[in-house]
């Protein structure tokens, strides 16, 4: 199995089902199942910059809705998607050619949609996982078989 890091709220936007599509400066060929990581480090700029701590305050709401948590997950997987179609940004930001599904209504506000990026779609039911601890990794990278098995029981739990 897959895994991608990302900082968060990015990772917890995904969980959440606020954040359908993952934006990257590179193309994928992958297409299947994919565990995100929470990386282990929020940037400061998430703290400092007020747009980006709205953004963090919002799926901190939809994370924890009852306020038990002081802070988004770190340094875990999250949730786990499929990753079902790579296409360039300006395909749907630009209507270049017909792109059959629709953003969710936060995705541009997660997502970096500049031209000459790309565009991951996650398909998924959003479940919030319990945090699988683990350290993360840049780019895509294979996810060791003790956590692949963790979060296939996550996935198929009830």
């Amino acid at each position: 199995m897959k895994a991608i890091t990302l900082y968060q709220p990015w990772a917890s936007a995904i969980a959440c089902g606020i954040k359908t599509h993952e934006t990257r400066s590179w193309r994928t060929s992958f297409r299947g199942v994919i565990a995100i990581h929470a990386a282990k480090n929020v940037p400061k700029k998430i703290r400092e910059e007020p747009q980006y701590w709205m953004l963090y305050q919002h799926v901190m709401d939809q994370f924890d809705p009852e306020g038990d948590c002081k802070d988004l997950p770190t340094a875990c997987i999250v949730t786990a998607g499929y990753v079902s179609d790579c296409v360039p940004t300006e395909a749907i930001t630009c209507h270049v050619s017909p792109y059959p599904f629709r953003l969710s209504e936060h995705d541009l506000d997660f997502g970096d949609y500049s031209p000459g990026r790309f565009a991951w779609r996650l398909t998924m039911i959003p479940r919030k996982f319990k945090p699988i601890t683990c350290a993360g990794n840049r780019g895509l990278w294979d996810l060791p078989l003790e956590l692949v098995l963790k979060v296939i029981r996550q996935i198929t739990k009830e």
